[in-house]
């Protein structure tokens, strides 16, 4: 099935009203797209390099079986045969066509080239502790799954986006349960609405099954990765950057600063005093949120002198060991005085 390039001066054969682009054995197939089945596209990776260190020992064992599916579609079944009523004479499952198997080898390369083990989120750490979730534009150019389309904003100039065919692979994925996609949007000030990079996953389950990690052994790849990222925000104060967790507190305690407008009404009154002998009355739900902030802001403190730096990530893993209860849990324990 290999095709063959025309020689010099050869003009290529049309098919349709289209040039034939890859003339040879599949003309009049419908392979068009130049595939080899006996070779791997590796010529399509322009994955990047990692600027400090090396990618985790997971990460390389993902992308190495990853290679070895394109041959073996036995390195993941669940990718490499038809799991509905196609089957062979003997009963078996049929495999997947080659030119699939290698859109889906891939599309796992980009993945696992940028995939965080600490949350199995695609995309990276920014300093301020903020999460930068990859396009699929972007994923797709790093394995060369890309066309040109017309830019509106820029119509003279035509952007790179993700190709149909890498659409099909990432459908394949999802149906197989690899990954999961959350789509996300911002409105602008017309009240339109622009699309944001989707969060995109991949399921623990799966990572497991492809790299044939044990549990015990990916929690502690995982852990590890944990600490790095802990490490890597931590930072940020001493370079004098500012982090989410900083301005969510700041605009907490501007919530709470702020008057309300009873407030605001009964100033010059005064409060009246408590009386001792009356039932306890339920207190307000804003005096417990104020409480509650308090309660987080102690429990954060403590975990902070405890960990030697500001948890991160795993502000909420930590956060019931130091002593932290839910909002539910805090509201029914001081629902009265």
């Amino acid at each position: 099935m290999t095709d063959l390039t025309p020689e010099i001066g050869q003009v290529a054969p049309m098919w349709g009203r289209r040039p034939y682009s890859h003339p040879g054995k599949n003309l009049g197939t419908g392979n068009r797209c130049g595939h080899n089945p006996e070779k791997f596209a590796a010529d399509r990776l322009a994955l990047p390099k990692v600027k400090t260190g090396h990618l985790p020992a997971v990460l390389k064992t993902a992308i190495k079986r990853s290679f070895e599916f394109f041959a073996d579609p036995d390195v993941m079944a669940r990718l490499g045969y038809h799991r509905n009523k196609k089957r062979n004479k003997d009963g078996s499952y049929r495999k997947v066509r080659s030119e699939h198997r290698e859109a889906l080898s891939l599309v796992q390369h980009a993945i696992f080239s940028a995939v965080d083990i600490a949350s199995l989120r695609i995309g990276h750490w920014r300093k301020d502790g903020s999460f930068r979730h990859y396009s699929c534009d972007e994923l797709a150019e790093r394995v060369g799954l890309t066309c040109l389309e017309r830019d509106p904003e820029d119509p003279q100039n035509p952007r790179k986006v993700a190709s149909s065919r890498w659409w099909r692979a990432i459908g394949w994925l999802k149906k197989a349960g690899a990954i999961q996609i959350f789509e996300q949007y911002e409105e602008k000030e017309d009240g339109s609405k622009r699309a944001r990079p989707a969060i995109k996953c991949v399921d623990e389950k799966f990572l497991r099954l492809l790299t044939r990690y044990p549990a015990n052994k990916l929690q502690v790849a995982r852990a590890k990765a944990y600490a790095r990222v802990r490490e890597f925000v931590g930072k940020a104060n001493a370079f004098g950057i500012q982090t989410v967790q900083e301005r969510k507190q700041l605009d907490k305690q501007l919530d709470k600063t702020r008057r309300s407008p009873f407030q605001q009404q009964f100033k010059n009154q005064q409060p009246p005093g408590r009386d001792d002998t009356a039932p306890n009355a339920p207190r307000s739900l804003e005096y417990l949120k104020g409480e509650y902030d308090k309660h987080c802001a102690e429990v954060t403190a403590r975990m902070i002198a405890g960990e030697g730096r500001h948890p991160g990530p795993r502000h909420g893993l930590l956060f019931p060991k130091y002593g932290g209860m839910t909002w539910d849990a805090f509201k029914q324990r001081h629902a009265r005085h």
